[in-house]
Order: C-alpha cells, then structure tokens, then sequence
C-alpha cells in the first residue's frame, strides 16, 4: 500500500501549490480593485475600456488568425484556371492553359502538362530556361492529368532580357488561383465585421433604343417612348462569370434573366407598355392652349444576383418614359363621372359610354388597344387594323341605333379613345408634335388618321350603288356632340355646356343610314365639331380653305346624278327649321379642340357673301313643327344689342325674298359650322350644279343642362325628321 500512500502525498501536494497560485491572483485582482476604487470615475471608466479592449483584441486576433488558417487552407485546394497570377522571386505574371480542358468560370482547368515556358508570362519581361515537375498537386483528374491547386509550385530557372544578366533559381507560386469567389450562406453570428475591399456591385446600368442610341436617365431628357423596344446593358465588379442575374421593373411583371460574361449582361429587347402610363396626371392648361404633365412617371430597375436573388443596389436605374397627351377633345372624356372635376382613368365619361352594353362597341375598342400593346408591329399592319376596326366601330353604332339604341355618344368617345391609342404607338413618336398634342402635316400618322376618320365617318363608304333603281339618293350629314366641357372652361360656360350632351343630328344620320322607306335610299355621315377638318388649318386662331366638305362631298355634286339631295343636319335650340340661307361669316366660337377663328372672318375665299337654300318648300309643315328661319344681324354690334335687349336690330328674309347683297354677321344658321356646312356645300352646288337641292336643317335639341339623354324624346325627334324628309322628297 506504499504506492498508494506515496500518490495520495503526491496529489496533495499538488492540490495544495494549486490552491496558492488561485488565492494569489485573487488577492493580486483585489489589489487591482482596491487601486481603481482610489482613481476618479474617469479613470476607473478608463481603465475599464482597456481591459475590454484588449480582451476583445485578444479574441480578434484568435479569430482572424484562425480564419486566416482556414481560409488559405481552403484556397490552396482551389483548381488553378487560366490567368491565374504566379510569382517567382519577385517577378509576378500570368499563367496560361494552353490545353484545352473542361473549365471553371468558363476558363480552362489548369492540369500537371502545363510546364513548359509558353504557360507564363511576367510583367517585368523575366524569361524561364527550364522548369521542373509540379509538386503538391490535387487528387482530381482531367483528361487523365493531375490537376494543379493553388499551393502547387515548380521549381524553375530563368533570367531577364540582357544577355549578361545572371541566371535565377527558385520555385514558381500561385498568387491566386485565377477564381473569383462569392461564398454563400456565410453564417457571421458572433463574428466582427470586417471590411470587403472588394465587395460585387454595379458600376453602371445603361439604356438604348433597339438601334443603339442611348437613352438619357433620371429626368434629364425623354428620348423613348411608353411600348417602344429597348434594352439594358449592366456591367458590374467583382461578380463571376455565369453568375445569374434578373432585372425587374418594379412593381409590374416585366423582368429578364440571364448570366454575367467579363462582368458585363445585355437584356433582350424590352418595353413599358402604354398600360402602364397614367393619364389621369395631364391636365389642360388654358392659358397656354396645351396639355400638361406636371410629373412624369418614374420607372425604377431592380437588380439580384446568384441562385438566392440577393438584391444589389445600383445607381441610374430610372428611366423616364413620355407618349402623346390628349388634347382638349380627346381629355374632356377623361372627367370623373362622379363630377369632382378631377380626370380618372378608369371611371371617367369617355369609358361610361363606351362600356354601353347596348352597343358592340366596348370590344372594338379593347381589341383595339390591346392590338396596340404589341410593339412588334409595322406601320402597315397598323393601317390595316385601322381599316378594318373603324369601319366595324361605324357598323356596330348604326346597328345599336337601328335596334331603338337610340345614342350617337359611344360612336363619338369611342373614336377618341382609340384615336389617342393610335397616336401613342411609338412608331409615330416623330410625327406627333408633342408640345401641341397634334399630328403633323404629311406623316404617316396622319395618313393612318384620315383613314380612321374615313371609315369611322363614313366618309368614303357612302355608296348609292345599292339604291332601287328610279329611287331617288339622299346624302344626310350629321354633327358630332359639342360643348361638352362643364367643368373647368371658363369661355364657354355661358353656353350652358352638358358632358353628357348627345347630338341628335348624329342619332339621325345613324338611324336614316340605309334606309329605303321614305321614298328615297339614303346615305349618311358624321361630321366633327372642328374648325381645323373644315379649313385644314392647325393653328388654333386662324384658317381659311378647303377641307372635308370640298374633299368627300364635292364628288357627289361634280357628276350629275350621284346624287339627288343634300341635307345637312344640326341641333339648334328648340325648333326645326329650314335655314333661308347661309352667310360666308365665321363668329369664330370655341369648337370641340377649344379652337377659335377670327369673329367676322371668312371661312373660305371667294364666293358670295349669302347663299339661299334649295331644299323643297315641301319641307316647311307646320303640322310637324318644321318653319323657315330668315332671321340674320347684319353686323356684330346688331347682334350684341339685340341680346342686351335691342330687339329692333334683327332682320327676317322670307324664302321668296332676294337675299341681302352686303356681309352679313349672323345669318338664319347662325355663324358657327352649323352655318359653316352649309355654305360650303351650297357654295360648291352654286358653282357646280345650280339646281341641286341642299340646304340645312336645324332640328331640336332635346337635352337640357345636366341631363341625360331621353329614349322618348329621340324617337319623337326621329319621327319628325323621317315625316319631313318624307314631304321633301314629294317634290
């Protein structure tokens, strides 16, 4: 038991020298307290801080050093690629693969063979003699060859360029191993933050047009269109080959995928389309007579990268895109239908009468403007489209009315939306004055216009080719609605303007088109409420000349027997008369585009200053209600006093009377385009065929301020109108 006694003693022994050394670092860490309890707060605070300062760099150094260790562990076990960076002494150069073996980064796997002095190149010129075998080369095979790692090395000699320099021996190492490394799923708990010299980012992001041209960014400028074609090209640091990227416009489904090359990544052909743009921000300002965007709609770019789509942040990822704004017509229709005098663009005028499910016209118009969403289109698949879908918004509005739908409006507002989608296809951005909000002069667009104007209007589909033989050829005109704007245009408010105003002359020329029952075959169209269709001028105060009355009705006046009559047809305010006769004086009122034209000018040269009607007295029943009008004031100074009160400035001409031979201001018609159609085509009957009948009737206007429009009163309206053409037609 000698043994054991002997250990016991031992271990007591041991114990005891323990216990010492612990009571000595109390005392010494008592001592400690007691001289910092004798410091002042500050120093105590002080010293504090340091202890923990060296504590945690102690527990810094443990780390890193420990990282250190791991991380070159790791990297000395990564597959050399090609460029790899080497140093022998202290020359630094490249490496180069010279086989052609699988890659990594899309860059050849260096293996064992490549010895030789064609695989480096230094920056200093330092040239190899020789080169040994590889040492500490991987386990992993190419092709039957060892692969190398990054802590392989080759011993070598080799010499720089002057012949009398001597001769250097040593061993050749990698720098790095030519990979660049993302690591993922790093878990930093606990760990302090170190800072990355050389962190993935994106350096710049550029937009072009689909032929190259740049596009200017954040607000500076707006050179692209909403729906024209465009692409994004990145280019980034720090980011590996075939590393994925997606780029999303944000909050819409727009996106592009793809992978980085040489730190760069080019998009296919994208674009925002004009669903995205919001309309409802244009206003109108009247002082200028222009449509405007206080603030354009911003568009930003996001980035992510690798398998988890981690988002990285770029600068310059806005882009600005513009389109056509709707001119006064066109954004009338925009208006709140719950008359807050604020646009909105889904429940707004234009799409409450579009959306009249009595009517086929909502899915014309849809198709339409979805048709536009496609910015592969050529300018001829566009004009193709728009012969065929005018003409079918035309056929669809002639077949509500003539089922009893009795309503011209969504005919009128579904012309004006598709018209604004049309101008806001990108291929037209060069022919659209933007700052007017009008189409110039000899484009394509404009071509593409008159055709939508044509066939909507049926301008050019007017054909007597199909009326009974001996049946006598009717041509009946009919006017758009007109002051519409009640909310916010001061010029003509005292006119007592309606948004939801129909014209009835429109009703009529829907209902009559075609029509064989009243003894004659009839055609019609629909006019707009425009100076600029009439004169061909766009300025918005001035013009004079010829315009659609000379271009789609003269032919039927030049050639004897196309047709047998013209009526012209307009609302007036609760009569039906046949004007006595029309005056060559324009008063120049605001017209649906807010275009005015000099009060007393001309609307065209040349002529006589007063033309009669030659519609049939037939016409005249005061049974139906239906007089002559002759009343006139010869200048505007008759007219002003007459309607402050003067009732002894009017004048009357009665049908047999011979006309006043002097200008007159404001004749029977009046002196708006009303007036205006009927001078011209009189003007043209004058010159071409004297003894043609036309003339025009003003016919009842059956909406008063505010109100809708009354299915009863329209029939009655039409009623009337048949029973008088019907009496004219007896002559």
């Amino acid at each position: 038991m000698a043994w054991f006694f002997g250990n016991k003693q031992q271990k007591y022994i041991e114990n005891l020298e323990k216990n010492n050394k612990k009571r000595q670092e109390k005392e010494r860490e008592e001592a400690e307290i007691i001289t910092i309890g004798k410091a002042t707060p500050e120093q105590q605070e002080e010293r504090a801080s340091q202890v923990v300062a060296q504590r945690n760099q102690k527990r810094m150094e443990a780390i890193e050093e420990e990282q250190e260790k791991e991380d070159k562990a790791q990297e000395d076990q990564l597959f050399v690629i090609n460029g790899a960076k080497v140093k022998f002494g202290p020359h630094i150069g490249t490496f180069k693969v010279l086989s052609d073996t699988p890659t990594i980064q899309s860059k050849t796997v260096g293996t064992q063979i490549e010895n030789a002095p064609l695989n480096f190149t230094f920056e200093d010129g330092f040239q190899l003699l020789t080169l040994t075998q590889w040492q500490d080369m991987g386990d992993a095979k190419f092709q039957g060859n060892v692969a190398l790692i990054k802590k392989s090395t080759i011993v070598s000699t080799g010499k720089m360029s002057p012949a009398n320099a001597p001769i250097e021996s040593g061993k050749i190492e990698f720098i790095d191993s030519g990979q660049i490394n993302i690591p993922e799923n790093i878990d930093t708990t606990g760990m302090p933050l170190l800072a990355n010299n050389n962190p993935p980012c994106i350096k710049e992001v550029n937009f072009f047009t689909s032929d190259g041209k740049e596009i200017l960014k954040n607000g500076k400028t707006h050179n692209l269109c909403y729906g024209e074609p465009f692409y994004i090209e990145v280019i980034t640091e720090n980011i590996p080959d075939d590393t994925p990227m997606t780029i999303t416009l944000k909050d819409t489904k727009i996106s592009f995928e793809g992978q980085l090359k040489e730190n760069k990544i080019k998009t296919t052909l994208l674009s925002i389309p004009i669903s995205c743009y919001d309309e409802s921000k244009e206003n109108y300002i009247y002082e200028k007579y222009i449509t405007e965007v206080k603030q354009y709609q911003e568009f930003e770019f996001e980035f992510k990268i690798g398998e988890n789509e981690s988002k990285i942040s770029a600068d310059n990822n806005i882009i600005i895109p513009y389109t056509y704004r709707r001119n006064y017509e066109e954004l009338v229709g925009l208006f709140a239908t719950s008359n807050n005098k604020n646009n909105d663009i889904k429940k707004n005028y234009e799409n409450d009468f579009i959306n009249n499910k009595e009517f086929q016209i909502k899915n014309i118009v849809e198709n339409f403007t979805n048709y536009l969403e496609n910015s592969n289109l050529t300018i001829e698949d566009i004009k193709k489209q728009v012969e065929k879908e005018a003409k079918n918004l035309w056929k669809a509005a002639i077949a509500g009315v003539q089922k009893d739908k009795l309503d011209d409006r969504p005919l009128y507002w579904a012309r004006n939306k598709m018209q604004v989608a049309l101008k806001r296809y990108y291929l037209f951005k060069n022919d659209i004055d933007f700052e007017k909000s009008i189409v110039k002069k000899n484009s394509n667009l404009e071509e593409i216009i008159i055709t939508f104007e044509e066939k909507s209007r049926n301008y050019t589909g007017i054909d007597f080719s199909k009326a009974p033989k001996g049946t006598k050829k009717i041509l009946i005109t009919g006017f758009d609605p007109f002051i519409l704007n009640e909310f916010n245009n001061k010029e003509i408010e005292e006119y007592s303007p309606n948004i939801k105003q129909s014209n009835p002359s429109g009703v009529v020329a829907l209902a009559l088109n075609g029509n064989t029952e009243l003894g004659g075959y009839i055609q019609t169209m629909i006019v707009p409420v425009r100076y600029t269709d009439f004169d061909s001028s766009q300025d918005r105060k001035n013009g004079q000349g010829e315009g659609i009355i000379e271009k789609y009705i003269k032919p039927f006046i030049e050639k004897k027997g196309e047709v047998d009559m013209i009526i012209t047809i307009s609302q007036a305010d609760a009569e039906y008369n046949i004007d006595v006769f029309a005056t060559a004086t324009r008063g120049g009122f605001n017209d649906n585009m807010n275009f005015i034209r000099e009060d007393g000018s001309k609307a065209i040269p040349g002529g006589a200053e007063t033309i009669k009607t030659t519609l049939p007295k037939k016409m005249v029943d005061s049974k139906l209600g239906t007089n002559y009008n002759g009343r006139y004031f010869i200048t505007k100074k008759d007219f002003d006093d007459y309607y402050k009160g003067d009732y002894s400035k009017d004048f009357f001409l009665d049908i047999n009377d011979d006309l006043p031979q002097l200008s007159i201001y404001y004749g029977p018609g009046g002196n708006y385009l009303s007036n205006e159609i009927f001078y011209r085509v009189a003007k043209l009957r004058e010159s071409l065929q004297p003894k043609l009948p036309t003339g025009h009737f003003h016919i009842r206007k059956i909406q008063g301020v505010k109100e809708e429009l009354v299915p009863e009163k329209v029939k009655e309206l039409i009623t009337i109108i048949k029973e008088t053409i019907k009496n004219a037609l007896q002559h």
